[in-house]
């Protein structure tokens, strides 16, 4: 780090918790505010990480972080400026998709689980204890008059991050105290767009493309035909249960469903039988002779579902879309038999807690000291770089033909170039990822610096659409060299088509390229059957940070 003058003597370093301007719990939608005094010196930015405790509220099955980012997630911009709040230092929108877009691209399983530790990334579904939720209760000694009732529980991860901006993802020291301090600002993102709904099946089932959660081949039924008759509300909490088809153990692992969610019953579309009708809100599970019983709060206000639905044609499902919606109109205990209902069901949400940022100031040579101090206090100054990223939108109107993505940058400085096209279908939607670009039917691509065409011949991207997808050499090389010339090692190029970009290198070997005097366009031509898009056209550059005579000045 320094070398220690006389041979053998230590650098003293020491780790600090600061707190944000306002010590409270952070909700979506809201800005962390976090002022790093002048008094931690030198600051080791490889060794400071923010810290806080997740917790997902709301919403049914298992909703977390979108695993694309981890709890990285559920921070959209990220804004630094000097501790005199006057020069911004790095300005970062998006943050999330940009991190999103990179991950899997520098993904290995030590990092892999190293980001599971650290950054609350909990990829895959389980009925078993996991990252934000506890495993399933136990069905042992249950009945259908003594159901299981409890909900699993939410557990809520401390996390550490690095933030992946220029000036902590460095190796350099951070001069902190010449900065006159860091003013961090971090706004909170929408839950609809940072969470995301885990396949609560593990293997039982999927959701399909209406949204409805099935069994393919085998779906859930009644175990006996359920009659208008037999139907109705009864008991202190008016409550109903049935006994259905699946085969399920205690462990709960076969069981797709979960407490509260809304239970559906649909026959087959012909006769006079409602197709889809929801019987009611699941408020237990037992076992009966090796089969799963379900305990539901019938969602009818005279208690009957009105028709008999037959064992043999009817099929038992949830829908995805009342899993990640709040919901209104929902029956309870104590809503009486004609009368109006009073419970709702809460939509995803999060909540930030015990935020800080943990830094490790450490404490250079007091020669080296002296020298940056003087340094900045005089003319001359003192000068480093970071690279950073600035980002252009384009909204993609046309869904077929040639579509032209405009990148506007004035960087001197650039180094790469990486586009994420998203669909807007995708950008607030829990059960989809609203990190991930898609090749959607793509033809090909080609880059317009000024009049000069780049690569000279245009890049394939139709096998990306295929099923199952396969790699256009020529996209991937490009990726890899935009990815390489940014410092990001690439150690995995799988699916490809799941985590779609479109990279270009302006130069290789470290160089930097002036594109402030270029008109920089994307062209993307699509098949149709596309969808619109907003493509994230992030610019990998270098920046300068000069500190001359006590004011701080940026530069890129």
């Amino acid at each position: 780090m320094f070398k220690a003058v006389p041979q053998g003597q230590y650098i003293a370093s020491k780790s600090q918790a600061i707190k944000p301007d306002v010590v409270s719990d952070v909700s979506p939608l809201e800005q962390i505010r976090i002022l790093l005094p002048s008094y931690l010196g030198f600051v080791d930015p490889t060794q400071t990480f923010l810290r806080a405790v997740v917790s997902v509220s709301g919403g049914r099955g298992q909703i977390v972080p979108d695993y694309e980012a981890g709890v990285h997630s559920l921070f959209r911009n990220v804004i630094i400026r000097d501790g005199s709040n006057i020069q911004t230092l790095e300005s970062l929108e998006d943050y999330n998709a940009m991190v999103g877009m990179m991950k899997h691209f520098t993904e290995q399983s030590t990092i892999s689980h190293k980001r599971q530790l650290f950054e609350g990334v909990q990829p895959t579904a389980t009925h078993e204890n996991s990252l934000y939720y506890g495993a399933a209760p136990s069905l042992t000694g249950a009945t259908s008059s003594a159901p299981v009732t409890t909900a699993r529980t939410r557990n809520s991860p401390e996390v550490y991050l690095q933030l992946d901006t220029g000036l902590f993802n460095s190796s350099r020291i951070l001069p902190v105290a010449l900065l006159d301090g860091l003013r961090m600002f971090l706004d909170t993102e929408d839950p609809q767009r940072c969470l995301y709904m885990l396949d609560q099946g593990q293997g039982v089932g999927a959701f399909n493309t209406a949204g409805q959660f099935i069994i393919p081949g085998t779906e859930i039924r009644p175990s006996a035909d359920i009659a208008s008759s037999a139907f109705t509300v009864t008991g202190t909490d008016n409550v109903f249960t049935i006994v259905t088809d699946l085969a399920c153990g205690d462990d709960q692992k076969e069981n797709p469903f979960v407490i509260d969610d809304l239970l559906h019953i649909a026959l087959p579309a012909s006769g006079t039988e409602q197709y889809d009708t929801v019987l009611g809100l699941i408020t237990g599970f037992f076992i009966d002779t090796g089969k799963l019983g379900i305990q539901f709060r019938p969602q009818r206000s005279n208690g009957d579902i009105g028709s008999t639905f037959a064992a043999s044609g009817s099929v038992l499902f949830v829908k995805s879309a009342d899993r990640v919606s709040a919901k209104t109109g929902i029956f309870t205990a104590s809503d009486a038999p004609g009368a109006a209902a009073t419970g709702s069901l809460a939509a995803p949400s999060y909540t930030l807690s015990g935020v800080e940022m943990r830094c490790l100031s450490v404490q250079p040579p007091d020669a080296y000291v002296k020298s940056m101090v003087d340094k900045s206090a005089s003319g001359a100054g003192i000068a480093f770089d970071i690279l950073t990223s600035e980002l252009h939108r384009h909204n993609q109107v046309a869904t077929s033909g040639i579509t032209q993505d405009h990148i506007p940058s004035l960087a001197k400085r650039a180094k790469s170039v990486l586009v994420q096209p998203i669909p807007n279908n995708n950008y607030r939607q829990i059960t989809e990822h609203s990190f991930s670009g898609v090749p959607d039917s793509a033809r090909n691509y080609q880059f317009q610096f000024g009049t000069e065409l780049v690569p000279s011949r245009r890049a394939n991207l139709e096998r990306y659409s295929q099923s199952p997808a396969k790699v256009e050499p020529l996209h991937m090389t490009e990726l890899q060299k935009a990815l390489a010339n940014i410092g990001r090692s690439v150690h995995s190029l799988q699916k490809i088509n799941e985590h779609f970009a479109i990279g270009r290198a302006f130069n290789r070997y470290g160089q930097v390229t002036d594109i402030s005097d270029e008109t920089i366009s994307l062209r993307v031509d699509y098949d149709s059957g596309a969808v619109q898009k907003v493509f994230n056209n992030y610019v990998f550059k270098l920046a300068r940070i000069q500190i001359a005579e006590g004011i701080v000045s940026v530069s890129s």
